[in-house]
């Protein structure tokens, strides 16, 4: 709409990307809105294309927040339905129940047409949950190249990433108080790997909720500044 004009629309539609790997082999990504109606048909046109076009595997990446430092390298989660290939990974296998997405969705769909099917899910700290993190977006790729044998080039995503925790680092610094808070979140990091307790739904202890929410107040107050 220009100043009042209803001149045109444009549809949000799922979106196939195609690339070609350092070592040739073909890779395919689907983008787009998760449909608000006809799942199975959805499901059924993209296992029909990823039959018809010869996919081997079908990965599902995301990321949510959670209670851990942007000090520590961001933790992978997994599923998928099929045991044999949660064997093969060695990501962080949890339990939970919660609602399903398209991903869980096509995830059956695809398996069922004998394409293994795989979703990972990056750790991303709270306090930087409003924010691009390429460190997440560097860790999923990467997972992606091992288990599926791709060779894709991440120095641009590391480089960021490295940026970002640098900025960070500064910001936190800082103020003695938000440094110790940040050191908080890595003992519970490092308790947590330790023992093995890691929690699918990004849920934290309270405490871990009040030093994420005063983290993020201080960086918003920051970043404001730099921004006057």
């Amino acid at each position: 709409m220009r100043e009042g004009l209803n001149s045109r629309l444009r549809w949000s539609v799922p979106e196939l990307h195609h690339g070609i790997d350092a070592n040739g082999r073909d890779i395919v990504i689907l983008s787009g809105p998760e449909p608000d109606t006809a799942w199975e048909l959805f499901v059924e046109t993209v296992c029909g294309f990823c039959v018809d076009n010869g996919v081997e595997r079908a990965f599902a990446i995301g990321a949510y927040p959670f209670a851990t430092p942007h000090t520590r390298p961001p933790q992978l989660s997994c599923h998928s339905p099929s045991p044999h290939v949660l064997a093969e990974v060695p990501f962080l296998k949890n339990s939970a129940d919660v609602p399903a997405g398209m991903s869980a969705v096509l995830e059956h769909g695809l398996t069922e047409h004998g394409i293994s099917a795989l979703s990972l899910w990056a750790q991303v700290p709270h306090y930087v949950a409003a924010m691009s993190y390429p460190a997440a977006a560097a860790a999923l790729v990467s997972a992606v190249q091992m288990v599926a044998g791709l060779v894709v080039d991440v120095s641009d995503l590391v480089s960021e990433a490295q940026q970002q925790r640098e900025r960070i680092d500064q910001l936190v610094s800082a103020n003695p108080e938000h440094l110790e808070m940040v050191r908080q979140l890595e003992r519970m990091f490092d308790d947590a790997v330790k023992t093995g307790q890691v929690d699918a739904r990004g849920e934290t202890p309270a405490s871990g909720d009040a030093i994420a929410a005063e983290i993020e107040r201080f960086l918003r107050e920051e970043m404001g500044r730099d921004n006057k």
